[in-house]
């Protein structure tokens, strides 16, 4: 997934865990108007 509209680190997926940038990720865009969207499109769950 490509958080950087969120976390605007380049390469910021080399200095923390996938988990650290899910939760960072969905902690920054959850009160935005489409944050549930962005949440959804982006991050997949694993069958």
């Amino acid at each position: 997934a490509h958080l950087s509209d969120a976390i605007g680190i380049p390469w910021v997926h080399v200095f923390f865990s996938e988990k650290t940038l899910i939760n960072t990720y969905k902690e920054l865009v959850k009160n935005l108007p489409d944050g549930a969207e962005r949440i959804d499109f982006r991050i997949s769950k694993k069958e």
